[in-house]
């Protein structure tokens, strides 16, 4: 299930641990159509990850991309962050270690 919170001027979507892609989609879609353009995606809850769901996430990254905002993944589990790195996607997708770090990174 995915949960929203809003924190200063960063929208922070908690994926829980079970990535749901429609819910993701929805609330990146909802969050953009409210001016909102910068995200920080809270992963350290999410246990298992497969390819449909990495490609969800490369796919939210390029529609917030496109509407001129950014987004920044954090919080990845050992297995999150070992498939990542397998399939490269850390060359494509910025990636912090917690919440502090995303927030610097989306304010630069």
């Amino acid at each position: 299930m995915v949960t929203l919170k809003k924190d200063e001027s960063v929208v922070i979507i908690g994926l829980g641990s079970a990535l749901v892609i429609n819910e993701l989609t929805d609330a990146v879609s909802k969050s953009l159509n409210q001016e909102e353009r910068l995200f920080a995606l809270d992963m350290h809850e999410l246990k298992f990850i497969d390819s449909s769901g990495l490609g969800g996430l490369v796919a939210q990254f390029k529609q917030v991309n496109v509407q001129g905002g950014k987004l920044v993944l954090y919080g990845l589990t050992p297995f999150v962050q070992k498939l990542v790195e397998m399939t490269k996607l850390n060359r494509v997708l910025t990636i912090a270690s917690d919440e502090v770090e995303a927030k610097f990174l989306l304010s630069k």
